[in-house]
């Protein structure tokens, strides 16, 4: 039912759905990776929330917001974003994926890599 209801609603009810199903016990994973590829910020963050309950939905998670092809840095803001999301979230599992974007060549890659020098800073990783 929150499926459906997500599908013909709006952000802020796609969100209240969203905090539906984090208390849920058994979550739809298939569906909430599916959601991911949202231009909206605020909702790539409540699903990524939701997939971080279930261990291995929230690595493949990882994977998706953080490993996106970047050719000619085509995806610098998408990256960005999604880099803010795993930062306000804490989520310091991360930092492995962080780390491989700090050292990211070209200068097209630029704010990729001083954002996540940024973050690493922050976490104290190295």
């Amino acid at each position: 039912i929150l499926d459906h209801i997500y599908y013909s609603s709006n952000e802020l009810v796609k969100i209240e759905a969203l905090n539906t199903m984090r208390k849920l016990k058994k979550i739809d994973v298939e569906f909430l990776v599916r959601q991911l590829k949202t231009d909206s910020p605020s909702l790539r963050k409540n699903l990524f929330s939701v997939l971080m309950l279930d261990t291995q939905a929230g690595d493949a998670a990882l994977d998706l917001l953080l490993k996106i092809p970047n050719f000619l840095g085509i995806r610098n803001e998408r990256l960005l974003e999604n880099m803010q999301i795993v930062l306000d979230l804490g989520l310091i599992e991360a930092a492995g994926r962080i780390r491989e974007l700090s050292r990211k060549k070209f200068f097209w890659n630029r704010q990729i890599r001083d954002k996540a020098r940024q973050i690493l800073k922050e976490w104290n990783v190295r």
